[in-house]
């Protein structure tokens, strides 16, 4: 649960939301619709935002929510059906946005990636996580198959840094097995918008809420292996 401070700060940041559905209303039609839910900031009707990872324009039309339509909505909203036009990228918004899309503001486009470092919690699994293995990465809405890169290193779960980063030598890390905390880089076969884990915490010293943009799960089988954040993009 959010507090009344954290919720006031989303507001006033750059407008982002991700994508849970896209359809054309007609073959003929220009329009796109779509389902949402604002991470971020707020979105009114005539507002030009941006699909990513395509970098899309499109100007927002209408907003239905909760079955009222509205003429803005904002972070916490999930909006059933927004109607955009597309800019100049024209009848290639269709196929540039669509579920795992993330729309944001022009004046503040979020990273598109296919490689990023994160730190994650491995949780049950028969097989360690090693460089090359594959699993079906899911970040906000995307769904994507992706691979061990790197094993960057072993995460001390008492103090929350990479072991041997104050200038000790560090141990070799080849896996990361049940309950162990690490530094892993992630390749997905496709581009994806993130937003990096912030550091910065806040006025009572504790650490920002993370955005549902920077969380990322690791399923294998229909299991859940791991899961943690995005801390930085390549």
């Amino acid at each position: 649960i959010r507090s009344r401070s954290d919720q006031q700060k989303l507001l006033s940041e750059p407008f982002a939301a991700c994508v849970a559905d896209a359809w054309s209303p007609s073959a003929s039609s220009v329009d796109v619709h779509l389902s949402f839910k604002v991470v971020q900031g707020v979105l009114r009707v005539g507002d030009t935002v941006v699909g990513l990872p395509g970098e899309t324009p499109m100007v927002c039309r209408s907003l239905v929510s909760f079955g009222e339509t509205r003429e803005s909505c904002e972070s916490g909203d999930i909006v059933e059906k927004g109607v955009f036009s597309p800019g100049s990228h024209g009848s290639h918004a269709v196929i540039d946005v669509s579920v795992g899309s993330v729309l944001c503001a022009r004046s503040h486009l979020l990273p598109v990636t296919t490689v990023c470092r994160c730190r994650l919690m491995v949780f049950g699994t028969d097989l360690p996580l090693v460089q090359g293995r594959q699993f079906v990465a899911h970040i906000h809405t995307f769904t994507g198959a992706c691979t061990i890169r790197k094993i960057v290193g072993v995460i001390n779960k008492k103090t929350g840094k990479l072991q041997g980063a104050s200038g000790e030598k560090r141990s070799a890390c080849a896996a990361l097995g049940r309950g162990m905390v690490g530094l892993v880089e992630i390749a997905t076969a496709t581009s994806v918008a993130v937003q990096v884990k912030s550091t910065a915490g806040n006025q009572d010293g504790k650490d920002a809420p993370t955005s549902v943009l920077s969380h990322i799960i690791l399923r294998d089988r229909g299991k859940t292996v791991a899961a943690g954040v995005i801390v930085a993009t390549a």
